[in-house]
């Protein structure tokens, strides 16, 4: 399995819209996206230092096996 790190968000941001991981200054994490002007939360919780891609919903399971 790939290991998903942590990307600081003053190296690269996300493209816009996208929803991602985020760690917020006050240390929340929580699911969130990138405007032109901001992310979504970050007049209520602070700046983001840090983000990453979600990583892939699992596949189903069959109950059949």
């Amino acid at each position: 399995m790939q290991e998903i790190k942590w990307i600081s968000a003053k190296e690269r941001l996300p493209r816009n819209l996208d929803d991602v991981l985020v760690l917020y200054e006050n240390g929340n994490i929580e699911v969130s996206c990138r405007y032109s002007d901001g992310w979504l939360m970050e007049r209520q919780w602070g700046p983001v230092t840090h983000w990453m891609p979600l990583p892939e919903p699992p596949k189903e399971v069959s109950c059949r096996d």
